[in-house]
């Protein structure tokens, strides 16, 4: 590939012709190029009059290269360089791109290691919206359905992750009996927005109650058929259930799975720990049933009106369902999307894979409804006791519900806790 860089090369990008190479450097293979050079298979070749500032990460869209640098971000669109944000601050280490959004993740130095702050940030077009904080990030990447992180960190929104984490822009609780904020029979659309602790349920109510190191776990804790706002704080332990309680069970590594063990009953404070498969309700049980890595799915698949312990396994796409069954279906990249389909007062198993917008509920049906910058929100929208399959679009805040409906309701970062 021609001669070496001077002095060092920090990042590269590929964009499916191309190799871009950026970094603290002045020559390319001979070519005077600052801080950022492509290889075109022949040849190195400069951008333009380069990047002033070091460059760490590098990031392509599909048309445009962006350059992650010291102070701010650029973005090249194959004939000149334009500032893409100045709000950026201090050096932009990682950056990547999931199809709509740019991911980035600023880290700001100080004299005291103790001082240092970090934030991982996600631009959708329009602005900037914080997903992370306190994790030093140096890599990321998209695998079409979740955005993985790599850096000098020990918890990543509140769950404990050495090192290594991965975001899918969605509650980690699945298959969790909440949504119906009026008590109606019929589920409301909501977000959270980690920014700033908003639950915004569509014509019902907006409050504040949360930060971004919570995890919304609403969920109907009085028995009184009618959803609770609630979040879960891994760093502490601390379920907060507005107006009726505050308790701490769990910690860091726990992933909340609030259950609601029969429809007459309220619903639970749970956890599951991966790291050691351990399923914990509170004042209920204690048992061991899954590894790391697994999504739990509890639900009601034998229809007797209780809620079973069950896992997902992406890697296998393993449903382990406990003391009733061991199916596979799905793959690594899909999501499960667990509920009642058929309205037989019975959980379906189900996957919706982003990647094709494939929802697949096993003996039921095959659909293709919705994209990889999806999330998939099943509920019951229009009261007739089945869950309809639905997709929450965050780049634009779109809720579109297969044969019903679609509105705008929420933006970019939001979390959609309809289900």
């Amino acid at each position: 590939m021609g001669e070496s860089f001077s002095p060092a090369v920090s990042a590269l990008a590929w964009d499916g012709s191309n190799l871009y190479a950026g970094g603290d450097f002045i020559t390319a293979g001979g070519i005077s190029a600052e801080n950022i050079a492509k290889w075109d298979g022949t040849s190195w070749s400069a951008l333009g009059s380069g990047i002033s500032f070091d460059v760490y990460s590098l990031a392509w869209d599909g048309s445009n290269l962006y350059t992650g640098e010291s102070f701010t971000l650029n973005k090249w669109d194959g004939t000149s360089w334009s500032a893409f944000s100045l709000g950026m601050g201090f050096r932009v280490y990682a950056l990547t791109w999931d199809g709509s959004n740019l991911y980035a993740s600023q880290i700001i130095s100080a004299p005291d290691p103790d001082d240092v702050t970090s934030h991982l940030l996600k631009w959708d077009g329009t602005s900037w919206s914080e997903i992370a904080s306190d994790m030093k990030c140096y890599a990321m990447a998209w695998d079409g359905s979740n955005l993985y992180v790599g850096g000098n960190f020990t918890t990543a929104g509140g769950i404990s992750a050495n090192y290594i984490a991965k975001w899918n822009s969605q509650p980690l609780s699945c298959g969790i009996d909440s949504g119906d904020y009026t008590g109606d029979g019929t589920s409301d659309l909501a977000i959270f927005r980690l920014t700033s602790g908003l639950w915004a349920v569509r014509g019902v109510t907006r409050a504040y109650f949360g930060s971004s190191a919570d995890i919304p776990a609403s969920g109907d804790y009085n028995g009184d058929g009618t959803t609770d706002i609630g979040i879960f704080r891994g760093s502490s332990g601390l379920w907060a259930i507005k107006g009726i309680t505050r308790s701490y069970f769990g910690s860091a590594s726990n992933i909340p799975v609030p259950l609601q063990f029969n429809p007459s009953s309220a619903c639970s404070i749970g956890i599951f720990r991966e790291t050691s498969g351990l399923w914990a309700v509170k004042g209920v049980t204690r048992l061991y049933f899954g590894t790391t890595g697994d999504i739990p799915v509890p639900g009601d698949y034998n229809g007797d009106n209780t809620k079973e312990i069950g896992i997902f396994r992406e890697g296998s796409g393993l449903w382990a369902l406990r003391g009733i069954s061991r199916v596979y279906f799905g793959g690594s990249s899909d999501k499960p999307v667990p509920g009642d389909y058929t309205g037989n007062s019975t959980c379906d198993i189900g996957i919706f894979r982003g990647t094709s917008g494939l929802w697949a509920i096993r003996s039921v049906t095959r659909s293709y409804f919705g994209s990889s910058v999806d999330k998939p929100v099943p509920a019951d929208y229009d009261g007739d006791a089945m869950d309809d399959i639905g997709i929450f679009r965050d780049s634009s805040g779109l809720w579109a519900i297969q044969g019903i409906s679609r509105v705008y309701f929420g933006s970019s970062g939001d979390v959609p806790v309809t289900r």
